[in-house]
């Protein structure tokens, strides 16, 4: 649950087509920390937008969130973490390093990184 945050700071393309179909998409990048806290903070609404993707609001509709941040509210289990991070950001990091060195013991192909 700690590295999925990384979607706010994809690729310029990436973030050009997100903008795209997601207008309310901050063009801002968050740490990943700052998300958690940023879904517990704001009241959402559902957005329904015109090419009829579904995409959550704040209240002043500047903040967006996918259906799948906002489930991580939707779910108890989800959710307690959530707060978790949200207010301690060494807890994220702990987890977010040790999550992350898991992926690297599987390995990676650095030429496919590219």
């Amino acid at each position: 649950m700690s590295v999925i945050p990384v979607k706010s700071i994809g690729p310029i393309e990436a973030r050009r087509i997100l903008l795209q179909n997601f207008p309310l998409l901050s063009t801002k990048p968050t740490k990943g920390f700052e998300t958690y806290a940023i879904l517990t903070k704001q009241e959402w609404h559902e957005k329904k937008l015109d090419n009829g993707l579904l995409q959550y609001a704040d209240k002043k509709d500047r903040i967006m969130m996918f259906p799948a941040d906002m489930a991580f509210l939707n779910d108890p289990q989800f959710k307690e973490i959530v707060q978790i991070y949200a207010q301690d950001k060494q807890q994220f990091f702990k987890d977010f390093a040790e999550a992350f060195g898991k992926l690297l013991e599987l390995g990676v192909n650095r030429e496919e990184v590219r």
